[in-house]
């Protein structure tokens, strides 16, 4: 497979660099950026590693679990995964350790907030 030299290389034939096509990809998303539920596991677990717990905000509210956040996320008429961007931050603990600390952030109120 040889590097393609513009952008017109790979937009006349995708699959000679190992991509699909946007009607393969139109019919086959989850195949080519994962699923919803992929990315949730992924997220619960966190880093085996560092073996931290894990704490949760939509915006700036506190939620129990990643379940609560999606279901405050479905309520809002909004999908977790599609409509927020997920901000991890790795955060110093009283203990000594640590605890990941995720955002989600509504990608419109993002928006609103750049514009103001």
């Amino acid at each position: 497979m040889r590097a393609p030299e513009s952008l017109e290389d790979i937009i006349s034939n995708p699959t000679r660099f190992g991509m699909p096509t946007f009607e393969e990809f139109r019919k086959n998303k989850e195949k080519y950026l994962g699923r919803a539920d992929d990315m949730i596991a992924a997220i619960d677990r966190g880093d085996p590693l560092l073996g931290c717990r894990q704490k949760y905000y939509v915006e700036h509210y506190r939620v129990e679990s990643l379940e609560h956040a999606e279901r405050i996320a479905r309520d809002m008429g909004l999908s977790l995964f599609h409509d927020f961007v997920i901000d991890p931050q790795l955060r110093p603990d009283d203990s000594g350790g640590f605890y990941n600390e995720v955002t989600f952030r509504a990608k419109g109120l993002l928006e609103e907030r750049a514009a103001w």
